[in-house]
């Protein structure tokens, strides 16, 4: 009874997939994409090459699940095909329908020190986030990855207080875990960058101190001034004119 119940389940399994699929039919273009993405989740590097000479591949063709190429790449810890597919032009800050991960997200959560810096190199934003408001730094920084760590701190534009949804930063959370060598790193990256925003404010307010006391500026500022006097004498001769042309006007007192 239970092995009828059983065949019985899988018959209608394999029911609703074929339905499914056909009432979903992909066109040979999708199908085509479809492989490049499949061939990149398993890592067959020989069948990308041949399907990135194909013009019918696109760039931001995506699973069901709304990932990319580049991205399940990434997740498998597929270096070489990484860099195949950014050599191709894919999408560095593409993310998943529903978990919106990037690739260095999924990278740097993994481990991924290779495919890291590959993806930073070619414009990856250090400061995306997933879902749980986590960037590449959170989850490096979280899971002990200090060779990944080193990376993401020196990228531009990275913000080291980018706090999760449960308000912990990059530090806590490598607080919390005992990674120490990692608190260090990111001790010193906030110091730099600290030193580096008051460099810039005293460099600004020293270049506008100077240009106050430029004689240049102050005698730009001097013909300005004096540039306006012609223009109130001549106000002031129309309306002399006007009271005098229209003088027959008055009535006697």
């Amino acid at each position: 009874m239970n092995l009828l119940i059983s065949l019985l389940m899988n018959l209608l399994i394999s029911l609703f997939v074929f339905l499914t699929m056909a009432t979903q039919a992909l066109s040979p273009h999708d199908l085509l994409n479809q492989e490049l993405i499949e061939a990149s989740k398993r890592g067959d590097k020989a069948q990308v090459e041949q399907l990135l000479h194909r013009n019918e591949i696109s760039l931001y063709a995506r699973n069901r699940e709304g990932k990319t190429a580049l991205i399940l790449a990434s997740q498998k810890g597929r270096a070489d095909i990484v860099e195949l597919l950014l050599a191709k032009g894919f999408d560095v800050n593409a993310h998943g329908k529903n978990a919106v991960k990037t690739a260095l997200i999924l990278a740097s959560q993994k481990g991924y020190t290779d495919i890291v810096e590959l993806l930073l190199n070619a414009g990856a934003n250090p400061n995306a986030q997933n879902l749980l408001e986590e960037t590449a730094l959170i989850l490096a920084s979280q899971k002990g990855y200090k060779s990944i760590v080193k990376l993401l701190i020196v990228s531009e534009d990275i913000d080291t207080e980018i706090k999760n949804r449960y308000k912990n930063t990059a530090r806590m959370l490598a607080l919390q875990k005992g990674h120490k060598e990692i608190v260090r790193l990111l001790d010193e990256a906030n110091v730099k960058n600290e030193a580096n925003a008051t460099k810039n404010t005293t460099s600004l307010d020293s270049r506008d101190s100077r240009d106050w006391w430029n004689p240049q500026t102050k005698a730009d500022a001097t013909n300005n001034t004096t540039s306006l006097e012609p223009n109130k004498a001549r106000k002031s001769n129309c309306k002399k004119y006007f009271f005098r042309a229209n003088s027959h006007l008055q009535k006697p007192l």
